[in-house]
């Protein structure tokens, strides 16, 4: 009964009414939002939310004469069928008519304004005040005695082909709007594609709360479909991050953070997160680790970060690359980096363990500890001296066991000093 009531008091013309109900405290709380569906070449209102996103582009007021709300012809993008194109009209034609004709004594060709009759009456559409939007931002169509107010295709033509001339000239930095309307495209592009990122990172919570796969260490398995959801969630996000940084022409994550200075988590922190799920996963799946090598690839290529995180996402991509059996390239990954900065620890530390535990080599672990006394750099463990000490003297090779022995000695001074 609730919800007929609802539907019959709640009517939405030319859009999709979403009705949520929720219940708190014994009571119910009803919401309605509409999703507005816009048919091109038909006129709209817009929110007041939209121009307090765009406060500083000093777009034409949403009052007309003051008081009363204008409505916009509108019409969808040739490019990107997310964007709607909205155009004032004004009922002042012989105020734009006048600016018309002088801006025609001087041009071949005037794309400021379109003139023609709306519910028969001449009307100027102001080309030169032109700009997009998204369906999010529209409050309703407009309508004349419940019927959707209609104009002559011929007109429809004149100001779309207009529209687009307007929009073209844009795109080569030639502006007739006030205002940079690409930038604006943009800006609502990018604004989607967080508030998606945003809605993806929420749904990997409620995912989370659900339960993932129990694991047993080391022991390879197959994910759950929660944990493929996670991993699917987080990939769609890196994408999205990877076009707003082409986009935008930025890789530095601290600028791309900026953008979400308004949301719970910034880019970074997402990224982060989704390594740490990757690294999680790789313990007990090898196709997860796969996955997290396309990734830091990806985070490497389309991304710069501070050179400590830099190097962190260097070690666990070599890492990667060694657990699924290209040592070569974990290698070349890791001793190119040390030839940069012989004196970060990290990059030995892990090929350490490599040698030690992962993958014993006494031969390759000597090769490492050679590496650092060569850079003069003193290892923060000492995995591997005594070991290799006492298999010099089980072989009975003096020379390496006197060497190593001495570099432990070493080791130890420098460590206690």
């Amino acid at each position: 009964m609730l919800l007929a009531t609802l539907l019959a008091t709640n009517k939405c013309v030319g859009g999709q009414m979403l009705v949520k109900i929720y219940l708190f405290g014994g009571r119910f709380f009803v919401r309605n939002e509409v999703i507005m569906k816009v048919e091109s070449g038909k006129f709209y209102f817009i929110k007041d939310e939209f121009f307090d996103v765009f406060k500083g582009y000093k777009l034409m007021d949403n009052k007309e004469n003051g008081n009363k709300r204008p409505c916009y012809f509108c019409f969808n993008d040739p490019e990107n069928e997310r964007i709607i194109w909205f155009v004032p009209i004004s009922s002042k034609v012989d105020k734009y008519k006048t600016i018309y004709e002088n801006k025609k004594r001087t041009r071949k060709k005037v794309y400021n304004f379109v003139f023609g009759k709306v519910l028969g009456k001449e009307k100027a559409f102001l080309i030169q005040n032109i700009f997009p939007t998204t369906e999010d931002y529209i409050e309703s169509k407009y309508q004349n005695k419940l019927q959707d107010v209609e104009i002559t295709e011929s007109l429809k033509k004149e100001i779309i082909e207009t529209s687009i001339n307007v929009i073209k000239l844009a795109k080569k930095g030639i502006h007739i709007p006030f205002y940079n309307i690409i930038e604006m495209k943009n800006v609502l592009l990018r604004n989607r594609k967080i508030e998606r990122i945003m809605q993806l990172n929420k749904n990997i919570d409620n995912i989370s709360l659900k339960g993932t796969s129990y694991f047993e260490f080391r022991t390879e398995q197959e994910l759950n479909e929660y944990d493929k959801k996670i991993i699917n969630y987080y990939d769609e996000i890196l994408e999205l991050l990877i076009d707003i940084a082409k986009e935008e022409k930025i890789q530095d994550i601290k600028v791309i953070d900026n953008m979400f200075e308004n949301y719970e988590n910034t880019a970074s922190q997402i990224l982060e997160d989704y390594i740490e799920e990757l690294q999680f996963y790789s313990q007990f799946n090898m196709d997860a680790t796969k996955r997290e090598i396309v990734a830091l690839n990806k985070i490497k290529d389309n991304f710069k970060f501070d050179f400590e995180q830099e190097m962190t996402n260097l070690v666990d991509l070599a890492d990667c690359y060694f657990r699924i059996g290209n040592e070569e390239k974990a290698r070349d990954l890791m001793l190119e980096f040390i030839k940069k900065n012989p004196d970060e620890d990290e990059p030995y530390q892990c090929m350490q363990n490599w040698y030690m535990y992962d993958s014993p080599n006494l031969d390759k672990l000597a090769e490492v500890i050679d590496l650092a006394e060569k850079n003069g750099h003193v290892l923060i463990t000492d995995f591997g001296y005594d070991r290799l000490v006492k298999y010099y003297e089980m072989i009975g090779d003096t020379e390496n066991q006197q060497k190593y022995q001495e570099f432990y000695d070493k080791w130890k001074k420098n460590i206690k000093n």
